[in-house]
């Protein structure tokens, strides 16, 4: 309505300059409502006790706001949540880290077969191999946990080595956090290995 009252008055006029200054607040409100709402849904994430990592599908955000549902996409501002939620896990001390979308909700929890593409109507997951059956969202969310442990297993092993990566099982510690390395200085003097 604002944004309609706007186009139809001369632009630089006067009343042109307050009819862009009412557009601009109201826009920041709902900016600001949103960002209020996305700490929020975050920081209730993060608050449990039993909450210890999360997960999320590290989605192609830039191509979901080019499609059919892109003004929904970015009204729901999806990225802005996502970088909410990495610090308010950051800070709760909370692991969180983002895993391969591709076939989430196409792959079954239980037996990690495949069972095929789902039209966005069909709500519910059937393995035709193991018989698993279950809402699809929450065998999607399962499939997500799985790759997200998976990946913390295998930290260690691949060079994906971060800070908080130390004390999480699979992730070794390596010699370059365990002990200094020595320090060739004027004269061939060494400083001793340190532990951190």
């Amino acid at each position: 309505m604002l944004q309609h009252r706007l186009s139809r008055k001369a632009k630089r006029s006067r009343n042109y300059e307050k009819a862009r200054s009412k557009v601009a607040k109201h826009q920041n409100n709902i900016a600001s409502a949103r960002k209020d709402y996305h700490y929020k849904t975050a920081h209730h994430l993060c608050s449990s006790k039993d909450v210890g990592m999360i997960f999320a599908e590290d989605l192609n955000l830039k191509a979901m706001s080019r499609g059919m549902l892109c003004k929904h996409t970015l009204d729901a501002a999806f990225g802005q949540f996502l970088n909410i939620l990495k610090f308010v896990c950051w800070k709760k001390d909370v692991f969180f880290a983002k895993v391969n979308p591709n076939g989430t909700s196409q792959t079954c929890p239980m037996c990690l077969e495949e069972t095929g593409k789902k039209d966005l109507s069909q709500r519910i997951h059937y393995c035709q191999f193991c018989g698993y059956k279950t809402d699809r969202d929450h065998a999607a969310a399962e499939v997500i946990r799985q790759r997200g442990i998976e990946l913390i297993s295998t930290q260690g092993l691949c060079g994906m080595e971060t800070a908080c990566a130390v004390g999480l099982p699979g992730a070794r510690e390596t010699s370059s956090r365990s002990e200094a390395k020595p320090d060739s200085r004027k004269g061939g003097r060494k400083t001793r290995n340190t532990q951190l």
